[in-house]
């Protein structure tokens, strides 16, 4: 896997990634040395998986040799080691393998009764983050059969789950959705920023 690092030059431009262990293996290149105390960055690309899912812990640990002159000049080859860390991630969307997902994909009906009105219940939550800036909208296809005839504004409600797990109301996804008879759907947009969608 080719990597870039910086400063350019210390690190292999080459490493070993393995997929089952989701290890990278970086290597310091010929006659150069990872000097104490300074930063060092490296980047390579892998593909994200299919599924949503939050981003898993990562380590980082080291193992290599050291030459270590001693005081009477004498050099000593002794091996050094970086007991496995747990890595800082970036919070949000910035995680490794954090990948967009629903979390909790839930879907219920009021009743089964023929000709009656029913009211759909959908509880959602993402892995990540959605945002208006993304221009975040969901759509929920597949509720073919209905009489109800196309409607812009067909109307809806919200709750938001809190920390404590109770209910609030909310307007998330404003007081009404696009539906369409034809294929089952209704659309509609995030209009404030939240991770758990509660429909």
């Amino acid at each position: 896997v080719q990597v870039v690092s910086s400063p350019p030059g210390v690190i292999s431009p080459v490493g070993i990634w393995t997929q089952a262990t989701g290890t990278m293996e970086l290597v310091v290149s010929p006659l150069s040395t990872l000097t104490a105390y300074t930063e060092y960055t490296v980047s390579f690309h892998v593909t994200n998986p299919l599924d949503g899912m939050l981003a898993p812990p990562v380590e980082a640990y080291a193992a290599g040799r050291v030459n270590h002159v001693g005081g009477g000049l004498i050099n000593v080859e002794f091996k050094q080691t970086i007991s496995p860390t747990l890595m800082v991630q970036e919070p949000g969307n910035f995680g490794p393998f954090i990948v967009a997902g629903f979390q909790i994909r839930d879907i219920a009906q009021s009743t089964p009764s023929a000709f009656a009105e029913n009211v759909f219940t959908v509880t959602l939550a993402s892995y990540v983050a959605c945002t208006v800036d993304d221009a975040c909208a969901i759509t929920i296809h597949g509720l073919v059969g209905s009489a109800t005839p196309d409607n812009p504004a067909l109307p809806l409600t919200a709750s938001l789950q809190q920390a404590d797990g109770t209910l609030t109301a909310s307007n998330i996804f404003g007081n009404s959705g696009v539906w369409n008879q034809a294929n089952g759907s209704l659309a509609f947009e995030l209009l404030e920023p939240n991770e758990r969608l509660l429909p």
